[in-house]
């Protein structure tokens, strides 16, 4: 990590608040795609990633490891998009998670994603764990062990699942069925 980061990053744990806002710009958007990718709707999307921001901000005193920032905010932001689905699931109890996926708007998919209609279609074919797992580390830009860090899980199962479900995902996307 850069030394002007770590010195940014110490400064917000000091309580400088522009110090806190641009590290927020440093991570926005892979926060916000991270979070569109699990909960599926703009609009949920944005405010997980406000709430994640807040929790930071509150919190960020306590960040042991100018290192770790990336991983502690991405672990914040995945609390928070887990209790989003909860939420979901409670609101809509006669509903069940799985049928819920299948009423969001493909249109809002097309229009936010362009043409990757296909690759969501694919990675929803995947576990959650594996999707998120993926997610981390292609639209996150994480490593084996950051996302070990963040999952609270050990690297080598991590790894593995990431490998599987890339396999998985090569494999969906070569179908025939897939091909434009």
């Amino acid at each position: 990590m850069e030394t002007s980061m770590i010195a940014i990053i110490t400064a917000a744990k000091e309580g400088d608040t522009l110090a806190f806002s641009k590290l927020y710009e440093t991570v926005w958007n892979d926060l916000y795609r991270y979070a569109y990718y699990l909960l599926r709707v703009r609009e949920d999307a944005e405010d997980a990633v406000q709430e994640c921001a807040f929790e930071a901000y509150k919190g960020i005193h306590g960040l042991k490891s100018e290192e770790a920032f990336k991983g502690w905010i991405f672990s914040i932001l995945y609390r928070v998009c887990k209790r989003k689905l909860k939420e979901y699931v409670q609101k809509n109890k006669s509903i069940a998670l799985d049928e819920m996926e299948e009423l969001r708007d493909v249109s809002d998919l097309e229009q936010e994603a362009g043409n990757s209609v296909t690759l969501h279609r694919a990675l929803d074919q995947l576990a959650p764990d594996d999707r998120l797992i993926v997610m981390l580390s292609v639209v996150g830009g994480y490593s084996g062990k950051e996302i070990a860090a963040i999952l609270h899980k050990p690297h080598g199962t991590v790894r593995s699942r990431l490998s599987r479900a890339l396999a998985k995902l090569r494999t969906i996307l070569e179908e025939p069925s897939n091909s434009t």
